[in-house]
């Protein structure tokens, strides 16, 4: 009778009813208009942005702040739900009503910034001109 625990036991190894390990983190799936290839210049820059703005749009991760920057950036602006403005020193920003975020991108896409500014679409109202 005492060997049946121990068989028990091991069978239980085997079988692998011990708690895995916790699976990796996915990154969030794209929409398929969204270029998931380009995001900030490099990934130094994405942590640094991420750590100051990312809990600016609640509990998210950085592979999801990655994809709300590039999926706004690559967005049709309609000028009543996302504005867009062409800036004199090449930079393109955008306005997000819904979200709340200013985007600032080059002209090869790659993300400058992301951000819920404070006083929202008069910041980036202001932002038109900037050179």
């Amino acid at each position: 009778m005492r060997a049946q625990p121990l068989v028990l036991a091991f069978a239980w190894v085997l079988t692998g009813c011990a708690a895995a390990p916790p699976a990796p983190e996915l990154p969030p799936a794209a929409p398929p208009n969204v270029n998931t290839q380009i995001g900030f210049r490099d990934p130094e820059a994405l942590r640094e942005h991420f750590s100051k703005h990312g809990r600016e749009f609640g509990q998210i991760t950085q592979p999801q702040y990655l994809l709300m920057a590039q999926t706004l950036r690559d967005s049709q602006a309609d000028g009543k739900a996302i504005l867009i403005a062409y800036r004199p020193d090449g930079v393109i920003t955008k306005f997000d009503f819904s979200t709340g975020g200013f985007l600032a991108y080059n002209r090869d896409k790659v993300i400058r910034t992301f951000f819920k500014p404070n006083d929202g679409v008069r910041y980036f109202n202001r932002q038109k001109g900037r050179n």
